[in-house]
């Protein structure tokens, strides 16, 4: 189940799932442009930092 509500309150709960990150990467994709402000602004905002922590976490890095 998604932790993600986009067409009503996003939830600020991390990312678990690789189907929650691909709904999350879509969304942003949708928010790129939001004016600053705004609710989606907020949401673009949470989910930037969702997304980077999920990523940091969960997928492989290749050494320095």
């Amino acid at each position: 189940m998604c932790h993600f509500d986009f067409y009503g309150i996003m939830k600020d709960m991390p990312i678990i799932s690789a189907e929650e990150y691909e709904l999350a990467v879509f969304r942003l994709e949708k928010l790129t442009d939001a004016a600053p402000g705004t609710e989606e602004a907020k949401e673009l905002k949470v989910l930037t930092r969702l997304i980077a922590a999920f990523e940091y976490n969960r997928l492989p890095t290749s050494p320095d």
